[in-house]
């Protein structure tokens, strides 16, 4: 083969490499959709090539492009230094893009990870070969499993409270908690409070039922009532203290002195 056509098959083949030059998401879409701060695996195929070159454009970052670690970071034709350089090993590349940057979240939008032969941005692609990959990112989202929870007394009628708060008397279901540890607490009059931990389970109801005990109020006031009336008859009052006895009760007291005989009173 002549020098000329040597050169003219390598022209060839090297155009055939660069043209295979793909990326794609690693879930194998041509498209990408992520919550913001999640990460997006992509790789891609790059025939012929060591290194290839990465860049990101979308809404709000400049026109030209930034480095994927970084969305505060431009990237400037000619100076690798500034793309985001990933090596090619056996004609295969692979790159994760953590959303969540050194230079912050982008905005939630659609976006294109572009993939270059060489250091070269948006507007400097004429001489080069490239592939791209769309990407959707989106505002997180928080989810919570909520459950239910039935609380039953005996007797009904107790005062429930939730983690602190009212949630109504015995017999109550009480929607919408959040699945996980809760502390429930009851009180009724008459009887002994009652606080335990109940763990509600998320999509399904969670049912405690607690037998309350008669308080022990009542005897002890009994009990303190007898006591001092014991010590009031076995003290001795002072005399300034004891009070005077009624007519009728003079009267008997004199009878039962005189054997029950009649007292004249006056002069013989």
């Amino acid at each position: 083969m002549t020098p000329r056509g040597f050169a003219s098959f390598r022209i060839v083949v090297m155009f055939f490499a660069l043209a295979s030059l793909v990326a794609w998401p690693c879930s194998g879409a041509s498209a990408a959709s992520v919550a913001l701060g999640d990460s997006v695996p992509l790789k891609g195929a790059a025939p012929g090539l060591d290194t290839v070159y990465l860049f990101l454009t979308g809404p709000n970052l400049p026109a030209g492009g930034v480095r994927l670690e970084n969305i505060r970071a431009p990237v400037v034709t000619g100076d690798a230094s500034t793309f985001t350089r990933v090596d090619v090993i056996d004609d295969r590349w692979s790159y994760t893009w953590y959303t969540r940057t050194s230079g912050g979240l982008p905005d939630a939008g659609s976006y294109t990870v572009w993939v270059v032969d060489r250091p070269a941005g948006r507007f400097d692609l004429q001489n080069a070969w490239y592939s791209t990959v769309s990407v959707g990112t989106s505002k997180a989202t928080l989810t919570a499993e909520v459950g239910a929870l039935a609380v039953n007394s005996s007797p009904p009628g107790a005062g429930v409270f939730l983690d602190g708060k009212p949630g109504g008397n015995t017999p109550v279901r009480l929607e919408g908690i959040l699945a996980g540890n809760h502390t429930v607490v009851m009180e009724k009059d008459g009887y002994m409070g009652a606080e335990l931990p109940v763990t509600v389970q998320g999509g399904s109801t969670t049912e405690i039922t607690v037998a309350l005990s008669l308080a022990a109020t009542a005897g002890r006031q009994d009990t303190m009532a007898t006591t001092g009336a014991e010590t009031s008859t076995t003290s001795s009052p002072s005399p300034a203290s004891v009070p005077w006895p009624a007519a009728g009760a003079v009267a008997a007291i004199v009878l039962a002195v005189h054997g029950g005989r009649k007292v004249r009173s006056g002069r013989r």
